[in-house]
């Protein structure tokens, strides 16, 4: 009858949100991890941005837990992505592992495979590179100057941090041009002063 056809015309309920393959892996590795998860991922991610902010190696590593527990909760959640590699990154300079890179360099790739290429996940992947024992520098710098051309006035310092340390090694004066650009203005990333310092 009517009631049947009207059925038959009403759109499609929309289908859930699809879980990249390689995500949802990693995911239920991390659910190993926390078997009864408590709060949002609001408080989680709020948790490891505040743990960022410390800038010391063993709130980073809580800070990947944070972030971790938030996409758990909310596997969509790009900023909790992003987060979770810049604390792998920052955490284990010069000793991330291969396995550990081989995941978190997966993840962030979810992010720039398609445009727009943000510019905090292109320093995120930069960042990664140059956390490991042999940094790819030159494919750190390409990433770190896409995410300036990108970037607003929040994420810029973070970019001219990642760009100022592709120098370190071959031209201080770069490096220091760079992470002095990354100290200047309202949204200065303090994370500058230690590179600035060792270039």
């Amino acid at each position: 009858g009517i009631a049947a056809f009207l059925k038959l015309r009403q759109p499609p309920p929309p289908a859930a949100p699809t879980i990249a393959p390689v995500l949802e892996a990693t995911l239920a590795r991390w659910r190993m991890l926390y078997i009864d998860l408590p709060g949002t991922a609001d408080q989680h991610l709020a948790n490891g941005l505040a743990k960022m902010r410390e800038d010391d190696p063993l709130a980073y590593a809580e800070a990947e837990e944070s972030f971790q527990q938030a996409l758990l909760l909310e596997p969509q959640r790009r900023d909790a992505l992003v987060g979770y590699v810049q604390a792998v990154a920052r955490g284990r300079i010069g000793t991330l592992d291969g396995e550990t890179f081989e995941e978190a360099n997966a993840l962030i790739d979810l992010l720039l495979e398609k445009p727009p290429r943000e510019a905090d996940a292109l320093t995120a992947k930069a960042e990664l590179l140059l956390a490991r024992p042999q940094p790819d520098v030159e494919a750190a710098r390409r990433l770190a100057e896409e995410a300036l051309t990108r970037a607003d006035d929040t994420r810029r310092p973070a970019a001219q941090v990642a760009l100022g340390r592709t120098y370190q090694s071959t031209s201080s004066e770069l490096a220091l041009q760079h992470l002095g650009d990354a100290l200047s203005g309202t949204n200065a990333d303090p994370r500058a002063y230690y590179f600035r310092a060792l270039a």
